[in-house]
Formats: structure tokens, sequence, C-alpha cells
């Protein structure tokens, strides 16, 4: 109802607005008519800012009246729904074609990324075990059993050939 009664005085207070600004211009330009003689640069020079100046203070007058204020919000308001309403249509279809969204890519970054830190975090274990083997084979920890075996600089062979002793043994 508020609206109905906002469409009803809307023509009239623009007609209004429209009254006094050319009321305004034609005051000031008659004003100014006496200022300087006609046809000179001066006295068009001085129309000229007249007619600036009322003009720029009605369009300010006007972009700040309620009338104005509230058509460009209902403007902005259309222009979100329908930017919504967009979105939805393109995050469905792509949907419906199965194809991978900006999200989509983003969490499958994001997997690989983790996954790279994880074979990361994996390889400095197995370098730092790696390197525990290495030093106690340097220092004689590892291949020197009870059989007699020496110890190699790999340690592989030694430490194969005791598992496939003992596999052995349980089995025969």
């Amino acid at each position: 109802m508020n609206d109905q009664a906002d469409t009803k005085t809307s023509p009239m207070d623009a007609a209004e607005a429209m009254t006094r600004f050319w009321t305004e211009m034609a005051t000031r330009m008659a004003a100014e008519s006496f200022a300087s003689p006609p046809g000179t640069p001066q006295f068009a020079r001085r129309m000229q800012d007249v007619f600036f100046d009322v003009m720029g203070r009605q369009a300010d007058e006007f972009m700040r009246s309620e009338a104005f204020l509230s058509a460009m919000k209902q403007s902005m308001d259309a222009s979100l729904a329908f930017r919504q309403q967009l979105n939805d249509l393109l995050s469905k279809t792509v949907q419906q074609f199965q194809m991978p969204t900006g999200e989509d890519v983003a969490d499958v970054a994001e997997l690989v990324r983790q996954l790279g830190r994880r074979v990361e975090d994996s390889m400095a274990a197995l370098n730092d075990r790696i390197g525990r083997l290495e030093r106690r084979i340097d220092s004689g920890g590892v291949g020197s059993g009870a059989a007699g075996e020496g110890s190699s600089k790999s340690g592989v062979g030694s430490q194969q050939g005791k598992g496939s002793d003992k596999g052995r043994k349980r089995t025969g």
C-alpha cells in the first residue's frame, strides 16, 4: 500500500522538480543577461555556468530523493536476484553434464598437495631409517651373527639371507 502512495505522488513530485528547475534557470539567466551584453563570449560563458550550476543542483537533489534511491534499490535487488538465478542455472548445467566445477578442481588440488606432503614425510622417514641402518652396518651391529657371516656394506644380502633361512626352517 505504501508503494501505491509513492506512485501516486511521484508524478507530481517530478513535475514540481522540473518546474523548479526551469524557473530557477530562467530567473538566473535573466539576471545574468543584464550583467553582460548578449552575443559576447562572456555572456555565453555565464549562461553556460548558470545552466550547469542549476542542472548540477537539480541532479544532486534528484539523486538524493527517496524515489531515486528506492528505484536504485529495486534495480540492485533485481540484479542480484538475476545473478543468483544465473549462478544456479550454470551450476545445475555443469552438474548435469558431470563437468568438474572450480570447487571440484580446488578440492583435487588440495588432495594432491596433501598426498605430496605425505610422500615427502614418508621419504624423509625412510631416509632416516636407511641412515640408521647404514650406521648400524658400519658399526658392525647388523650382519655379525653366530653363523659367522661377515658384515657387508649394504647389509641387504645378510638380512635377506637370514629372513630366507627362517622361512625355510618353518616350512621344512
